[in-house]
């Protein structure tokens, strides 16, 4: 009996560090961290590419400034730094050369190519700011600026075809409807 019970214990210990040491490893490289790659790049991507457009237009001296003068109308941090090409992977530099977001879920980073000199980073805090209620109007806060911003510096007769520009830069739909096409429940 004591030898049926040691040998189920080692049965059990040795499952538990094969899990760890194995299963949840895998799992976090093959399903877990590229989810949260995808995430990261799908909900920053509109926003990192309006950003990296203006940012362009700007001299290098200014572009921390501005993002800084801009930083509370987004629910996460923004940034400019070198590109340093040896940060990054050889798959990771192509994806920035053909001005493409990458995102790195383990330390929470976003970069999008400027120029060849600069990227901006989005940093994403692990943690809602106070002022937010969750992550979804965290992560739509920056970009209704952007676009609000944008179609106020034109005429009005022009917005949909500002937003049908906006729309290329997204890895999802957007679109301009009036608050009468707005189809919403008590939810």
């Amino acid at each position: 009996m004591k030898k049926s019970l040691l040998s189920l214990a080692i049965i059990v210990i040795l499952s538990v560090v094969g899990i760890q040491l194995f299963i949840i490893p895998l799992f976090e490289n093959k399903v877990r961290h590229p989810t949260e790659k995808w995430a990261l790049e799908l909900l920053t991507s509109g926003t990192a590419n309006m950003l990296a457009v203006q940012l362009q237009r700007l001299p290098k001296q200014d572009r921390a400034a501005y993002l800084q003068n801009m930083q509370a109308n987004f629910g996460y941090e923004l940034a400019v730094q070198d590109y340093q090409r040896d940060d990054f992977s050889i798959v990771q530099q192509q994806w920035i050369d053909q001005n493409n977001v990458v995102g790195e879920p383990l330390t929470d980073l976003v970069y999008r190519r400027i120029d060849a000199d600069q990227l901006l980073v989005v940093i994403k805090p692990n943690t809602v700011p106070k002022y937010l209620v969750n992550d979804a109007q965290r992560w739509s806060m920056g970009v209704f600026y952007l676009i609000t911003h944008a179609l106020n510096q034109q005429p009005e007769n022009n917005w949909y075809s500002i937003i049908a520009v906006i729309n290329e830069d997204f890895a999802y739909p957007v679109t301009l409807q009036s608050l009468g096409e707005i189809h919403e429940n008590d939810e």
